[in-house]
């Protein structure tokens, strides 16, 4: 009767042997199964983020690991009030006021709509020659270029979204001469109003 070794490596019977391989290889798929089941849950667990603020759930995708852009979303903007002054008449607007690098290059981007007497104020620290494009922005604007007395130096009326996924190919429209501010206001509400260039700005 020969010998052989068994899985652990002594020596054993034949009959001894095939029960001993068969624990051994019962053993080793289970932890094969394991093994294989540690990988996968470490591959979710880098993938996403499940703890939110104090160690909650909330299902949280981390997006930087999952390579994803977030999409832009309004801004929490301080509110003025912004009266525009055509001969004799008087057109008040609400406006979010965006001051800041970062708050101007987002502006009115991602707005499905907005308010009849609604807009925004873009404020510059220094006087200059500006360019505006309509990159991300999905509704049509007027834009109105405001030196830093207050006065309307240009209107550009009814600018059009930037529909080409290129960015390139996006037109910029520019203020023609040297401004401080621009209010972007619904398009079509310069020519409702009579707005126009020479009109004085004033908001509070």
């Amino acid at each position: 009767m020969k010998f052989r070794l068994n899985p652990a490596g002594f020596d054993c019977l034949p009959i001894s042997c095939i029960i001993q391989e068969a624990l051994f290889n019962n053993m080793k798929n289970r932890f094969t199964l394991f093994a294989a089941i540690i990988s996968v849950s470490a591959l979710f667990t880098g993938c996403f983020d499940f703890t939110g603020e104090n160690g909650k759930l909330d299902g949280k995708v981390d997006l930087q690991n999952a390579n994803v852009q977030p999409v832009m979303i309004n801004q929490d903007l301080p509110v003025k009030k912004v009266v525009i002054t055509s001969g004799k008449d008087k057109n008040e607007f609400e406006v979010e006021v965006a001051s800041t690098d970062a708050q101007r290059k987002i502006g009115l981007m991602h707005r499905k709509s907005l308010d009849e007497r609604k807009g925004m104020l873009f404020i510059f620290q220094n006087q200059g020659y500006m360019n505006f494009w309509m990159k991300d922005t999905l509704i049509p604007l007027d834009m109105l270029f405001i030196n830093q007395n207050g006065m309307i130096e240009h209107v550009a009326k009814n600018v059009q979204p930037c529909t080409s996924k290129d960015s390139r190919n996006c037109p910029t429209t520019n203020s023609v001469k040297p401004v401080k501010f621009v209010v972007e206001i619904n398009a079509g509400m310069a020519e409702k109003l009579g707005i126009r260039a020479g009109d004085q700005v004033t908001w509070i």
